[in-house]
């Protein structure tokens, strides 16, 4: 949820004043899935208020076929770290990286376009903790964490591994 609540986490558009239309364009720091997901939400949302005959009141947008950069430089900070786009976050300076990714938490499944089916993966059914934990490790191996940070996410993975291979006898 806060990857919707922060709107600097959605696509941009700008005017193209030629075509009197706002072009969407992507943002540089996010990921590709962050990018399906987003796009699945503006869709959905359309047809919600299509569906239920709310007037729709937005500006006339066209998504190019091949993405187009956008010129904001302003980043969503505290977002889960696949949000960000593994090239870009290891770019990054070490300090530009502290505090930008939420580096503890989850919200895709690893196959983004499975979260947005509709097809109710068992693995939703967990909180978010445990959600997390199943699958963090498997996301965060494509960043360049911080030595810290790496340690950090290493022990919980540890821990996890652990607890998993740990029977309940009542």
């Amino acid at each position: 949820m806060r990857i919707l609540r922060s709107i600097n986490s959605h696509s941009d558009d700008e005017k193209d004043f030629k075509k009197d239309k706002y072009i969407i364009k992507e943002l540089k720091y996010q990921s590709q899935e962050a990018t399906i997901f987003m796009h699945w939400v503006d869709a959905e949302i359309k047809k919600v208020l299509g569906e239920n005959g709310t007037r729709l009141q937005q500006r006339i947008q066209e998504e190019p076929p091949q993405g187009i950069p956008s010129s904001c430089n302003w980043v969503s900070k505290g977002l889960p770290i696949y949000f960000y786009d593994p090239g870009w976050y290891n770019n990054c300076t070490q300090v530009q990286k502290v505090g930008l990714a939420d580096t503890r938490n989850v919200a895709f499944l690893l196959d983004v376009s499975s979260s947005i089916k509709g097809n109710q993966d068992p693995n939703e059914m967990f909180d978010s903790q445990k959600f997390s934990k199943k699958y963090l490790y498997l996301k965060i191996q494509k960043y360049k964490l911080p030595e810290d940070m790496v340690q950090e996410v290493e022990s919980e993975d540890s821990e996890n591994k652990i607890n998993s291979s740990r029977e309940d006898i009542d």
